[in-house]
């Protein structure tokens, strides 16, 4: 049996050749903003604003049958038009914003010292006042909007929270193309220790496992340490859940494991590392492969 096909039924140059106008946006914003996505043909073009009806058809017709589709009853917007305005209300090319540095409340899980949010360029980037770790990852301009500055970090821990879901389910965080997981450690053996950075930490990353996402499609990759990835395995939300502790809605920061004394590699061949998560006086430990398929589960008294 052979899988699914697809072909591509327009290039790329055409398809945001037909979003190059500023006519054409306002159509794909209005029947977004219509009732069930859609609109007659006089009530588009009136909501538009374009009297002349020659001119504001040919703009119509050149989104036909990839952002709008026609219908009996006028004209409604096709999935690749909700996507579309999706990517306009995501601020992605229409916004930008910076805001002054934010002190997170909890400190650094690798040395206990503050950390510090910043916010510039679409890009979140955490850094501890003391060691080299950080994080950096991107967030559209949107996320942030009406959200009060000491909301920012948690804003920003469940906006990548979402992301890490979205990638756990195998899909790409840009594309949603297929992605590969794998498992090894945060820094390369073979490579010569920078110059900023200590022996010490240097070889904690050596022994610390981060999960590597490859997408098929695009190419994309991000990473991401073991404790975020499995943090929605049954057996982990099971362990909060009898603490009351929820797990879903709540930033990554609080579950975060940072250092070896929680994550750490075990074997090298055949690539096994493990995972250990804490609720009070209980703890689980998981043991994964270099796919980051678990192997086993062990739960105890911490």
């Amino acid at each position: 049996m052979t899988g699914p096909e697809f072909v591509e039924t327009s290039d790329t140059e055409a398809a945001f050749t037909a979003l190059a106008d500023e006519t054409r946006i306002e159509i794909i914003r209005t029947l977004w903003a219509a009732d069930g996505h859609e609109a007659r043909f006089s009530e588009l073009r009136e909501a538009v604003g374009v009297r002349d009806s020659g001119r504001f058809n040919y703009h119509l017709e050149e989104l036909l049958d990839q952002f709008v589709a026609k219908t009996d009853d006028g004209y409604e917007l096709a999935e690749a038009g909700i996507w579309a305005n999706g990517a306009i209300e995501r601020g992605a090319y229409t916004m930008e914003g910076t805001l002054e540095p934010v002190t997170l409340e909890e400190p650094c899980r690798t040395c206990g010292e503050p950390r510090t949010l910043y916010y510039e360029g679409e890009t979140v980037r955490i850094e501890c006042e003391s060691c080299p770790v950080k994080s950096e990852f991107t967030v559209p301009p949107s996320v942030f909007v009406d959200v009060d500055r000491e909301q920012v970090p948690d804003t920003a821990g469940r906006y990548l929270r979402s992301m890490f879901q979205h990638l756990g389910n195998g899909f790409c965080w840009y594309c949603d193309g297929r992605i590969r997981r794998r498992v090894g450690p945060a820094a390369d053996p073979d490579e010569e220790i920078p110059e900023d950075a200590s022996v010490e930490l240097f070889e904690q990353l050596l022994e610390f496992p981060l999960v590597e996402y490859d997408c098929r499609r695009c190419g994309a990759t991000s990473s991401t340490g073991i404790g975020h990835a499995l943090l929605d395995h049954p057996a982990v939300v099971g362990l909060f859940n009898e603490h009351d502790v929820g797990v879903d809605g709540r930033s990554v920061w609080r579950f975060a494991a940072l250092d070896t004394d929680r994550a750490r590699i075990l074997e090298r061949d055949p690539f096994r590392a493990a995972v250990t998560y804490e609720a009070e006086t209980e703890s689980l430990t998981l043991t994964v492969d270099g796919n980051c398929d678990v192997l086993e589960i062990d739960d105890s008294d911490a």
